[in-house]
């Protein structure tokens, strides 16, 4: 029986030592892990690893400095008081692409990384202006108004200004488009197609300078006469765009070669497309047919 409770007050003992090691173990690690994560985080705001410089790559026109500052401002500050956001682990890389391309809508493409630990690279790429977007007709925009857009190969509006002669221009009425700096001023597939629409134009022979877009599927394109002024071609979309440009190709080929003269070549009023293949036309000089 003495044997039994001996046996049973070590096995006790051994056990509340145990439970001792085991707390002091744990005790020890805990120390550890915060030690381990101050020493982490002192060594997070040392110096070697915070950006320190801005490099902007593909800069055209968009101001740069102005473009630095934004960054700047966007790196100001810690994470959770502790972390500085310069910190080249940390840096609010998608915080900062998007303030960037939500404040530059100039700006087509962006991404950022970091070099030498120090030093933050912005790529970016301009949009390149494709054409003019004016509100109102033809003969209500002049230099003064400032009525105009420039927007990319997609449509897309992306900065404001008054004129620019070597874009093609497109008319459009401002209470059904949206003339608005980072929108699409029309349907994208629309502008494709009637990008497509000039291209086959011009390859023709024909100067076309602008296009105006109407309601309920209603164009006029104007172009170059002769004589330099403005004729009008009149066409809808009841008609496939291919199909209006081939009608006005066999027109256009028909007509002027039967002008041997180049003296002799019309200067158009206008030219009617909205009826398939049945095409009307009005000439300034003999007052049309």
């Amino acid at each position: 029986m003495r044997n039994k409770r001996a046996s049973t007050l070590k096995l006790g003992k051994y056990i509340k030592k145990k439970r001792r090691k085991t707390l002091f173990s744990i005790l020890i690690s805990f120390v550890l892990i915060i030690l381990f994560l101050i020493i982490a985080l002192l060594a997070l705001r040392l110096p070697f690893f915070q950006i320190k410089s801005i490099t902007v790559n593909g800069v055209v026109t968009i101001d740069e400095k102005d473009l630095e500052k934004s960054v700047n401002e966007t790196l100001l500050g810690n994470y959770y008081y502790i972390i500085p956001r310069t910190n080249f682990l940390f840096y609010p890389k998608g915080e900062i692409l998007n303030i960037l391309i939500s404040k530059y809508k100039k700006i087509n493409s962006i991404n950022s990384h970091v070099s030498g630990l120090s030093n933050l690279d912005i790529i970016l790429v301009e949009r390149i202006p494709e054409v003019l977007v004016c509100e109102g007709f033809i003969d209500d925009i002049s230099d003064s108004d400032n009525q105009c857009f420039v927007a990319d190969k997609h449509g897309y509006i992306f900065e404001k200004e008054s004129d620019n002669p070597d874009l093609f221009k497109y008319y459009v009425n401002a209470n059904t488009s949206s003339t608005t700096i980072g929108n699409n001023f029309t349907d994208i597939e629309k502008f494709y197609a009637l990008q497509k629409f000039v291209e086959d134009v011009r390859s023709y022979g024909i100067i076309p300078i602008g296009i105006m877009i109407g309601e309920d599927g209603s164009y006029e394109m104007y172009i170059v006469n002769k004589d330099q002024s403005t004729g009008v071609v009149y066409f809808d979309d009841r008609v496939p765009f291919d199909m209006t440009s081939s009608n006005l190709a066999v027109f256009w080929n028909n007509f002027m070669g039967n002008t041997v003269d180049i003296k002799l070549m019309p200067n158009f009023e206008y030219i009617n497309l909205r009826f398939g293949n049945n095409v009307f036309y009005l000439i300034r000089d003999n007052g049309g047919k």
